[in-house]
């Protein structure tokens, strides 16, 4: 035992966060094959728990089996824990146990959070950790309370409350898992008004970032917040508004269905229409908008909004001769070079990703590959960049 403390003293906080999102995957999939997380009639594989757990981890969204129809309330609430976990991060998770049972957060765990939050000083970190985890709590369950209103119409209470709770929570952390059944995910519910604007509310918040919101919440106007902050907000509104313009553009869908698919398909996953029936101009705006993602520093994924705006900065102020700025502020270089490291790496491996399926993929797969690729792509890096 004093070996294996030894060990984890001694690995880098990198290693260390990637070790404990691996494992709690493990642990999840060993939880979701009790008997006690299965239905009766159900069968659940180990590769379909390993997939599951993977999935609701890393909050993509990608299902190889239905939640519902698979597993049972307790196994369903194995699946939330997880997005929660993913969603939040190991850490921050850690350390706001151990601020429930009074144990004072060492050097240690200041480090792993540093790293994992990205944050640039050990300053404030539990006061961070602390608002962090209140925040969540409020968005959820604001969110929760809400979703409730429309569930309760079509479930009874307890199940309902259940079905509002996880909805919430998987909202929030950007995850895309469902537990309505029939692989339906929410296109019964396409034309519920208050549904689709909670379920966009959670999923904006929880893109943003929560630097960017303490932020908000500390400013309170807008030429006060950082420049993180206002590149964030400007960038994620004008992907919210293009995106929906051109998805009703170029599918059949209403405009509330437009800015559901915009405002989810960055970061989320969650459906209100059959994603299988769009258009490949659609699939196209979708792919798009997954590539680009959430923020930094959040519960979603991608290349991150502050990355795609520096390089296209930089493209402009490349063919302008100018400087990478934006709100009257320049850009350091090292922030500049820090974004440019990544963006690359991601265009490359997706590049050769598509390229592969085009040579060994069937023909009429192809167009699917693509999009689930795009989509297995949201996964958060580890929350390297989160600025």
């Amino acid at each position: 035992m004093k070996k294996i403390k030894g060990f984890l003293k001694n690995q880098p906080p990198g290693r260390m966060i990637v070790g404990g999102f691996a494992a709690v995957i493990l642990f999840g999939m060993l939880l979701l094959r009790l008997p006690i997380s299965v239905r009766d009639g159900a069968e659940v594989s180990l590769i379909d728990a390993l997939f599951t757990s993977t999935s609701a981890v890393c909050v993509t969204g990608l299902i190889a089996i239905d939640t519902a129809d698979h597993f049972t309330a307790f196994g369903q609430g194995v699946v939330a824990a997880l997005i929660q976990i993913g969603g939040l991060g190991v850490t921050s998770i850690g350390v706001g146990l151990m601020l429930m049972a009074r144990k004072r957060v060492g050097i240690k765990s200041r480090m792993l959070v540093k790293e994992a939050l990205n944050i640039e000083s050990y300053k404030g970190i539990v006061k961070l950790i602390k608002a962090v985890l209140l925040m969540t709590l409020c968005f959820e369950a604001g969110g929760a309370i809400l979703s409730f209103f429309v569930f309760s119409q079509d479930y009874d209470t307890v199940h309902a409350i259940g079905i509002s709770i996880f909805h919430s929570i998987a909202a929030f952390n950007n995850s895309g898992f469902d537990i309505l059944g029939g692989l339906r995910n929410l296109t019964i519910y396409q034309d519920n008004v208050l549904l689709n604007l909670t379920t966009c509310t959670l999923i904006i918040f929880g893109g943003l970032g929560f630097l960017v919101i303490l932020d908000i919440l500390k400013q309170k106007c807008f030429r006060k917040l950082s420049l993180h902050s206002k590149v964030v907000i400007v960038t994620s509104v004008i992907l919210l508004v293009v995106g929906t313009v051109l998805l009703k553009l170029t599918e059949n869908v209403t405009w509330l269905g437009a800015f559901f698919q915009s405002v989810s398909a960055r970061t989320a996953g969650f459906s209100t229409y059959p994603i299988g029936e769009f258009t490949d101009a659609g699939l196209f705006v979708l792919c798009i908008l997954m590539f680009i993602g959430a923020s930094p520093g959040s519960t979603g994924g991608g290349i991150k909004t502050s990355t795609f705006f520096i390089m296209f900065q930089k493209i402009r102020g490349t063919c302008t001769k100018g400087t990478v700025h934006a709100f009257h502020r320049n850009y350091s270089g090292s922030q500049c070079s820090r974004k440019s490291r990544d963006y690359p790496c991601d265009v490359y491996r997706t590049g050769w990703n598509h390229y592969a399926d085009f040579y060994v993929g069937e023909p009429d797969g192809t167009k699917s590959e693509i999009f689930r690729r795009r989509s297995c792509n949201r996964i958060r890096k580890g929350r390297e960049n989160k600025k």
